[in-house]
C-alpha cells in the first residue's frame, strides 16, 4: 500500500537561514550582536531538532499504517495516517495515502457487508455486496488490493456454501443435487470440501434408495441406470460398486428363476434346506447413533450360518424412540454380494436425522440360496 521515503518527509522540514550579517556598529559593543546570533542559532537549532523528530514521528506512523493495512486492519491504519496529517497536513504523500485507505475502506464495506447478510442467511444480497466489490478490485493493484481481493474471494466462497448448505435440506433428488455440486467446483477450501461431500454422501444415498425400490420392483433397468448415474460423482463408493453388482446378480438370477420356477416348485424340502432358508444368516453385531454430518446411522455385520453359499441378503431394520414406538422402517442390502457358508458380510444404513431416533433393531432378514 505504502511505499514511503523518509525523504519525502524530511523534505517538508522548514529550511534554516544559510547566513546571519550583523549590522555595521563600533567595536566597543560588539558583544551584542555576538549575543544575538548565539540566540538565533540556538533557536534554529532547536527548531531543527523538532522538525527532526516529527518527521520520525510521522514515518514510523506510516510504517505502522502501512503493516496495519496489509494485515487487513484498515481502520487502524487509516487512523494512524489521520495522526500523521495532523502534524504534516500539507504533505502530499500523507494525502495519497488517505486517499488510498478511504478507496480500500469502501470497498472493505461491502465485504463485511456480505458477510453480516451471510450470516443472516440473506444469500442473494450478500453475494450481490461480493460482486460490487469485485467490480471495484478489477481496475485496482497492488499489495492492499490483493489483499481485498483474497478476503472478498474467501467471502464469496463462505456465501455460496453457506447458501448451498441451506438450499440442500430441500433437495432430494439425484437431478437436483447435481447443479449444488457444480456451483462448488470453482472453490477448494474446507468447507466447501466437506459440502462436497456432504452432497455427494446424499446423491449417493438418493441414488442407493431409489435403485433398491426400483430393484425390489423387478425394474433392473431403472435400478441400475441410477446406480451409474450416481457413480459418475462418485466412482469410488464401495456401498455404490457393490450393489451394482447386486443388481445384476439379481437380474441374472431373476431370468434364470423365470425359467426354472416350474422345476423349483416341485423339490422337495428337506431338513437342511429348511434351514438353509429360515435360519441361514445370523446378525453377530449392530451399532447406531449420529455421525459427523449429523445423520443416524446404522451398521453391522451377519454372519452365513447355512450350509450352502447365499447372497442378495437384506436387512430390514427399524428406527426407534425412547417409548419403544418406530420412527422408521426401510431396508438395505449386505455387502458383498455372496457369502460362502461361514463369510462375514457388512451392512450400513444412512437416515436424515430426527431428534425423536434414539435406538436401531433389525427386524427381517432375506436372503437367497446359491
Amino acid at each position: 500500500m505504502i511505499h514511503s521515503q523518509q525523504e519525502q518527509i524530511q523534505n517538508a522540514e522548514q529550511s534554516a537561514p544559510s547566513e546571519m550579517r550583523a549590522p555595521a556598529v563600533s567595536k566597543k559593543i560588539w558583544l551584542i550582536p555576538a549575543a544575538s546570533a548565539v540566540i538565533v542559532a540556538a533557536g534554529l537549532l532547536a527548531d531543527y531538532g523538532y522538525q527532526s523528530y516529527i518527521n520520525n514521528r510521522v514515518f514510523k506512523l506510516r510504517q505502522n499504517a502501512e503493516s496495519m493495512a496489509l494485515e487487513g486492519n484498515i481502520k487502524t491504519a487509516k487512523q494512524l495516517i489521520s495522526q500523521s496529517l495532523a502534524m504534516r497536513p500539507t504533505l502530499a504523500v500523507l494525502k495519497q495515502d488517505k486517499q488510498l485507505l478511504d478507496d480500500a475502506s469502501a470497498i472493505e464495506s461491502k465485504v463485511n457487508s456480505a458477510q453480516s447478510l451471510t450470516a443472516n442467511h440473506k444469500y442473494p444480497e450478500a453475494i450481490t455486496a461480493i460482486e460490487q466489490a469485485k467490480d471495484m478490485l478489477q481496475t485496482r493493484s497492488g499489495p492492499l488490493y490483493t489483499m481485498l481481493l483474497k478476503k472478498t474471494q474467501n467471502q464469496e466462497e463462505a456465501a455460496t456454501v453457506s447458501q448451498i448448505k441451506s438450499e440442500m435440506v430441500n433437495k432430494n433428488t439425484m437431478t437436483d443435487l447435481a447443479p449444488l455440486l457444480t456451483k462448488l467446483d470453482a472453490f477448494k477450501g474446507i468447507e466447501a470440501t466437506k459440502a462436497k461431500d456432504s452432497i455427494t454422501q446424499k446423491m449417493s444415498d438418493v441414488a442407493y434408495s431409489t435403485a433398491a425400490k426400483a430393484l425390489k420392483d423387478k425394474d433392473f433397468d431403472k435400478a441400475d441406470s441410477t446406480i451409474k448415474e450416481a457413480l459418475k460423482y462418485d466412482e469410488q463408493n464401495r456401498k455404490l460398486v457393490s450393489f451394482q453388482q447386486t443388481i445384476s446378480s439379481q437380474r441374472k438370477n431373476f431370468e434364470q428363476a423365470e425359467q426354472r420356477s416350474m422345476e423349483q416348485a416341485a423339490e422337495a424340502a428337506t431338513l437342511e434346506d429348511i434351514k438353509n432358508r429360515t435360519q441361514a444368516v445370523q446378525v453377530s453385531k449392530i451399532s447406531y447413533g449420529v455421525n459427523n454430518v449429523g445423520d443416524f446411522e446404522i451398521r453391522g455385520d451377519v454372519v452365513n450360518k447355512a450350509t450352502r453359499p447365499i447372497s442378495s441378503i437384506i436387512v430390514t431394520y427399524q428406527i426407534l424412540d425412547d417409548q419403544g414406538n418406530t420412527v422408521s422402517q426401510n431396508s438395505t442390502y449386505v455387502y458383498p454380494y455372496y457369502l460362502n457358508v461361514g463369510e462375514t458380510g457388512n451392512f450400513d444404513a444412512t437416515e436424515y436425522f430426527d431428534p425423536t431416533m434414539k435406538t436401531a433393531k433389525i427386524s427381517r432378514v432375506a436372503w437367497s440360496l446359491n
